[in-house]
């Protein structure tokens, strides 16, 4: 049996280093509120992020196949539930293709959140809202690359089913599955 190789490429992409300039110097915030510039950088690139997920979020809901591969870098790796693993932005908008059709509506919940330099990894309770009225749950771990001074892609992609919403996981925006990564 191949064991693949893409859950463990996920994990190392993690460990890089965040750029020294993120590190330790304090700005004031007023009052007795302090933020170091690592935590300022690290809210700024949850923004980001964010709204990079949001416009995934919404061309998924929309069913548009194209336009959720645009959300990915030309050399992402994606593996959804009894798709397989492909790689590419067109193999991945071929995937998606098939597989948006009778999966329905995407709303997502923040579990974890971390930032490193030019990576980003968060990972989500995925709740999809079938066509038929079907409910299923999956657990996402996305790990993005920033692109540009604000723009971030999705680098990888990996859903795994889940029995249940974990405890205590924070709610990423409501109803419509937006809002800005927990703290």
């Amino acid at each position: 049996m191949r064991l693949s190789i893409f859950p463990a490429a996920l994990a190392a992409a993690l460990f890089c280093a965040a750029p020294l300039s993120a590190q330790g110097n304090v700005l004031e915030f007023g009052g007795d509120r302090r933020m170091t510039e690592q935590d300022a950088y690290r809210s700024g690139v949850g923004r980001q992020v964010n709204d990079a997920l949001e416009l995934w979020r919404a061309a998924w809901n929309a069913d548009d196949a194209d336009l959720a591969a645009l959300r990915y870098a030309r050399d992402a790796r994606v593996a959804l539930p009894g798709a397989g693993e492909v790689e590419g932005r067109a193999a991945i908008r071929d995937a998606l293709a098939g597989f948006l059709r009778g999966h329905g509506a995407v709303n997502l919940r923040v579990l974890r959140f971390y930032t490193s330099g030019n990576l980003a990894y968060r990972l989500d309770h995925v709740v999809l809202q079938g066509d038929g009225g079907a409910v299923e749950t999956w657990t996402a771990m996305t790990v993005l690359r920033r692109e540009g001074p604000r723009e971030w892609a999705i680098e990888a992609q990996l859903f795994t089913p889940a029995a249940a919403a974990p405890q205590g996981a924070a709610n990423a925006g409501g109803s419509d599955g937006s809002g800005s990564p927990e703290s």
